[in-house]
């Protein structure tokens, strides 16, 4: 986490598959068609994003992604605070 003057960085990696650009506008998505299984053949439902994605949102803060296919993930997490 990264605290800046008007807003509070999060940020988690992973060193998974990663994701395709043109998957990542879709993984806010509910019930997103974006799936795919992780390393070890692990589902998606489609929701934990999604509602990551709201919680950030009604707080006027920001989520998103950074990745690419066999590095891994860096999942961005932006909220304002004073």
């Amino acid at each position: 986490a990264e605290a800046k003057e008007n807003y509070l960085l999060l940020s988690v990696k992973d060193f998974g598959i990663g994701i395709p650009a043109d998957m990542q506008p879709k993984i806010f998505d509910m019930f997103t068609s974006a799936k795919r299984s992780g390393t070890k053949g692990e589902k998606s439902f489609g929701l934990g994003l999604s509602i990551v994605k709201q919680f950030v949102t009604a707080h006027h803060g920001r989520v998103w992604v950074e990745s690419e296919p066999g590095k891994g993930a860096i999942f961005f997490v932006e909220l304002p605070w004073q």
